[in-house]
């Protein structure tokens, strides 16, 4: 069908009344002008360079996007870019920061890590960051996420969250036609905080024995300092004391609490934190020791038979080690008991117990008795034998060595066996 067979169809076709002979010529030429026009958009769509890619392409960012920094120390930003499939050979990212909250330190130079190391612009300060770079020469269109340039911020001491964004001008360049396909871009949160101090009781330790009145002393680290300590013993909500000063120390009565364990903290406040030290627990041991020493069950002086042994036992209050010295020596349990061993003379034995606040002492003393001394000379001879026969048969208490009423040949009979003792 040529042009002017087309223009004849078309009158006839917009030219009423109409039959069903034209319906063949109708359609087909209905069909041709709709698609004519709708040719020709797509032709010259084709052929004009494409602008900004669809939602969802292109775009600049910060990594990471969030993070919480301590106020004075620096932390490291990426901008990045990710082009999906497009081909990229230049970024222009342009920044703005809070310079009330972020100082801008650096960029790095020469760049480090990234396809882009051709430094067209790198520059910041005053709450403006500008960065250009691109691929260089001969080098491959980067596709897909790529690191552009890594920014180096100090946190400054001004508290909060603060934001770091893209500005005007920032660009992705598609290295085919040139042209901007920036769509998006998402910036970054960073929140500066004032990091807590940290508080450790170095005075007294932990397991200590005390007592009297002691130093508490307190070793505090923070980037800005603290602004008071205040002092605290077992669950009494009442500190000991307050420290405005430097030294972190204080002193402590300790014979205003009962001796026994007992358990001291630490609360240490800067500009934004409470830190409260770990428990440091100690002895209090003001009371002077007392100790008690038997043998037998008495206090002493105990008499036993020659060649015959004791019982020793003793009990020490408010006392931390216990030391016998005399017919025993060495250190001793706080309580206890004890066999002397089988004695053949008289013995001293001596206890002495101890605290930080004192000692305390005590002895008893065991006399040795020799059957069949009786004349108390402290040997069995020939004048004990003859004063043993001249109460022969009586029931003299003295004389009578085995206690059965009467003096007789078994009495006779443990003298000569304790005869030259």
């Amino acid at each position: 069908m040529n042009f002017v067979n087309l223009l004849q169809a078309y009158r006839k076709a917009i030219k009423p009344p109409y039959t069903l002979k034209d319906l063949p010529t109708i359609i087909p030429t209905l069909f041709i002008l709709i698609a004519i026009p709708i040719t020709v958009i797509a032709v010259i769509s084709s052929r004009e360079p494409r602008g900004r890619a669809v939602i969802g392409g292109p775009t600049l960012y910060l990594s990471p996007a969030s993070l919480t920094v301590n106020q004075g120390t620096t932390f490291s930003v990426q901008v990045r870019e990710n082009s999906v499939t497009e081909p990229v050979n230049a970024v222009q990212a342009n920044l703005t920061y809070d310079s009330t909250k972020l100082n801008f330190v650096s960029l790095d130079d020469p760049p480090v890590g990234t396809l882009f190391k051709t430094v067209a612009e790198g520059s910041g300060g005053a709450g403006s960051i500008r960065i250009a770079r691109s691929l260089e020469g001969g080098v491959p269109a980067a596709v897909g996420d790529q690191l552009v340039a890594t920014v180096i911020f100090r946190a400054r001491y001004s508290l909060g969250s603060t934001s770091v964004g893209f500005d005007a001008g920032s660009a992705i360049v598609r290295s085919t036609d040139n042209t901007n396909i920036l769509v998006t871009t998402s910036g970054g949160s960073y929140t500066v905080i004032d990091p807590p101090p940290t508080v450790i009781i170095t005075n007294p330790t932990n397991g200590a024995t005390v007592t009297g009145t002691i130093n508490i002393k307190v070793n505090i680290t923070d980037d800005l300092g603290v602004t008071k300590v205040e002092f605290y013993k077992d669950s009494d909500p009442t500190p000991i004391a307050t420290d405005t000063t430097d030294s972190f120390e204080t002193t402590w009565d300790t014979n205003s609490v009962a001796d026994g364990n007992h358990s001291l903290y630490a609360k240490a406040y800067d500009i934004a934190n409470v830190v409260t030290s770990t428990l440091v627990t100690v002895t209090v041991a003001n009371t002077v020791p007392t100790v008690d020493i038997k043998a037998d069950g008495s206090d002493g002086p105990v008499s036993i038979p020659y060649n015959a042994a004791a019982t020793l036992s003793w009990t020490s209050t408010h006392a931390t080690s216990c030391t016998a010295s005399g017919a025993w020596s060495g250190s001793k349990s706080l309580s206890g008991s004890a066999s002397t061993g089988n004695l053949i003379s008289d013995k001293t034995y001596t206890l002495t117990c101890t605290n930080l606040s004192g000692s305390d002492s005590d002895s008893v003393g065991i006399n040795v008795v020799k059957i069949g001394d009786l004349n108390d000379d402290n040997k069995i001879d020939i004048f004990d034998l003859s004063i043993l026969l001249s109460r022969w048969g009586t029931t003299d208490a003295a004389a009578d060595l085995n206690k059965n009423g009467t003096v007789d040949i078994l009495d006779l009979s443990i003298l000569l066996t304790n005869w030259g003792t």
